[in-house]
């Protein structure tokens, strides 16, 4: 490590402690993972066993060891088999809580790595040379997930295609045409110039609040960039590569395309709206964004109109 004082400079040595996913496994079957600091990890697995009391004690234990892994490098080392004597009885009923629990690294509460993974994944033709899966093993949020995609990408247009069914594919032509016909830099795709929501009757639209917060988001940003846009939350958005390489962004959560498009206007970017389709989904079909995100979305609009845009 170096320190800097001033105009004076000393090294030092200094430790540094991480933390990777521990797959705990009974056998064939994986019971939970959890972060860690790698290190003791036969015995932070038998104390999980007895503390959610799968276990009643060490008799019960056979051994403790490294599951064999085969095709996973990211698994290696970060998973251990608890075998069981002869007659050792285990309900793993007692464990079902576990798999719905969740965190905010979104690792703790699995039941297994490749859950982490699997969890809406499509399957996708990896072996075509038009496709590049690249995976994170923590899910750090939506706008880390785009910085390491918008990095790996290698075309001339990238376009933002948010995990869930809110979305149509049947849009992609409509979002990327101005973009190919060379008249802008970025589109952003609006839910509102099509949808309509309504909060009356049978086919009423699941969250006023979330309507009220969009408009707010609308109103703020407009005001404050002198903009006339409709929607800055629809997810279809599209942006040549060149304009993104000379942006750099900030952002890890849901507030990441407001960051990126807030620098833009800054720069003076052609930006352009184009109708997109939407349909809506609830919590219960897995949505998550909240108020509390809306909070940080506006401190990020507001901020972001006068602190200086670092150059890339």
């Amino acid at each position: 490590m170096q320190r800097i004082d001033g105009e004076s400079s000393s090294s030092f040595q200094d430790l540094l402690a991480i933390e990777e996913p521990l797959e705990i496994r009974v056998g064939d079957q994986a019971v939970s993972i959890t972060m860690r600091t790698p290190g003791h990890d036969f015995e932070l697995a038998a104390g999980f066993l007895f503390t959610e009391g799968i276990l009643q004690g060490s008799h019960q234990i056979h051994r403790i060891r490294r599951t064999a892994v085969t095709g996973n490098s990211r698994q290696a080392g970060n998973s251990v088999t608890v075998e069981l004597n002869a007659g050792a009885e285990v309900d793993f009923k007692r464990l079902e809580r576990h798999f719905y629990t969740s965190s905010s690294c979104g690792v703790c509460g699995k039941a297994s790595i490749d859950a982490i993974q699997m969890q809406g994944c499509p399957v996708l033709p990896k072996d075509s040379p038009l496709v590049a899966v690249h995976h994170s093993l923590v899910n750090f949020g939506k706008g880390a997930a785009l910085r390491m995609g918008m990095a790996k990408a290698t075309g001339d247009i990238v376009l933002i295609q948010d995990a869930d069914l809110e979305y149509h594919p049947e849009d992609y032509r409509t979002v990327i045409q101005p973009i190919v016909d060379g008249t802008c830099d970025a589109v952003m795709g609006s839910r509102f110039l099509l949808y309509k929501p309504k909060f009356f009757g049978k086919r009423r639209s699941p969250y006023l609040t979330h309507y009220i917060g969009n408009k707010l988001i609308v109103v703020v940003t407009n005001l404050l960039y002198g903009q006339r846009f409709t929607d800055y939350e629809g997810c279809y958005k599209a942006f040549t590569r060149t304009v993104l390489a000379s942006t750099p962004v900030e952002a890890k959560g849901f507030e990441f395309d407001n960051e990126l498009v807030c620098k833009l206007m800054r720069k003076g970017a052609r930006i352009v709206e184009v109708p997109i389709h939407y349909t809506p989904r609830t919590y219960g079909h897995g949505k998550k964004i909240t108020w509390k995100h809306g909070l940080i979305i506006l401190w990020t609009i507001m901020k972001w109109r006068f602190l200086a845009i670092p150059a890339r």
